[in-house]
């Protein structure tokens, strides 16, 4: 590592720097919420591609992508849409701990193969309209 493990260090780093914060990735292994508060600015939710299969439960596109019930539970932690809301639900709950400015929230459709082909199934429309869903799911959270 570079010496920045704790929080207290890279405060102090990005002041030296001039900086306003950092943007950190959520992690569930990080429980200091306090002393963080003190240097993130932004937090970073996990991603996820592919969602609109999820939503629609499109058992041949999630197969195609996720052979097993156990692969589709590691990728989205969940095996159902109802279940990714709750866990997405926990996530922002989670990322209020911190207190940040913002939270980056990806919105992108694409199975690991569109994303070398760019053939893709889904069109913006269709991914934006299921991120409204889920937004509208979790609004009260954020």
């Amino acid at each position: 590592m570079t010496g920045l493990e704790s929080p207290t260090k890279i405060q102090a780093f990005v002041q030296e720097q001039g900086l306003q914060g950092i943007e950190l990735y959520l992690s569930k292994d990080i429980t200091d919420y306090e002393a963080w508060q003190k240097v993130v600015v932004g937090l970073h939710l996990p991603f996820w591609g592919g969602l609109v299969a999820l939503y629609k439960y499109d058992q041949d596109e999630l197969r195609k992508q996720f052979p097993t019930e156990e692969a589709l539970q590691a990728n989205y932690g969940a095996t159902s849409w109802a279940e990714f809301v709750a866990n997405f639900r926990s996530l922002l709950k989670l990322a209020n701990n911190y207190k940040p400015k913002y939270v980056v929230w990806h919105v992108q459709e694409s199975s690991f193969e569109e994303d070398f082909t760019f053939n893709f199934k889904h069109s913006n429309k269709e991914s934006l309209l299921v991120n409204i869903e889920l937004y509208k799911a979790v609004a009260d959270v954020l």
